[in-house]
């Protein structure tokens, strides 16, 4: 009697044969898993709409925040200004290989600006005037105004909200002058604010 060899089954065909235990193949376990998923979507959701709300409260709290510079001084537009030193009969300013010699006398006046509006803005030194006791405007000096700003910050400056700046604001006037006041503007069209000196 001939022996008959065993056939030989290959392991891939033993692992097609075994079939995969699937947690969706029992109806108990279907049912969780549906019920795990639409709980992990529900706080999914829920911790998105808590976390937009707070989000958004944040953002309309710092929105209309008042600044904390918005009482300081005098408004133009977006900005306000405060005179805080003031200097006459000067003849030269600025360091040595950028001095900037006066044909009459320097008016020197140290302005603090900030911008309490909602927008960045700029700020030109060739919108701020001096005026004298007859009410003539003088325009400011650029050059002088630059070598005198503290920090050396030159013209122009852009400012965004609540940032602040001090800015020298030189005028070069015949000896005889004597400001009264100054017109400081946010920009070349706004109306104005006279700050008596």
């Amino acid at each position: 009697m001939a022996e008959t060899s065993p056939t030989r089954i290959s392991v891939e065909a033993q692992v097609e044969d075994l079939a995969a235990p699937s947690l969706t193949s029992h109806p108990g376990c279907r049912s969780l898993v549906i019920i795990l998923g639409v709980c992990v979507l529900v706080i999914g959701l829920a911790l998105s709409l808590v976390a937009g709300w707070v989000l958004q409260q944040h953002s309309h709290s710092r929105k209309h925040q008042p600044s904390r510079h918005a009482a300081v001084g005098h408004r133009d537009g977006q900005f306000s200004f405060q005179v805080k030193q003031q200097d006459c009969g000067l003849h030269q300013l600025g360091p040595p290989g950028d001095i900037q010699v006066a044909s009459g006398q320097f008016c020197m006046y140290l302005v603090h600006v900030v911008n309490v509006g909602d927008q960045p803005r700029i700020l030109l030194s060739t919108n701020q005037r001096a005026i004298d006791a007859s009410g003539k405007k003088y325009d400011v000096n650029g050059l002088a105004s630059e070598v005198a700003s503290p920090g050396g910050r030159p013209f122009p400056n852009l400012l965004w909200r609540n940032e602040e700046t001090t800015v020298a604001l030189v005028y070069d006037l015949p000896v005889e002058v004597t400001p009264v006041a100054l017109e400081l503007h946010d920009s070349p069209l706004s109306g104005g604010v006279e700050l008596k000196l």
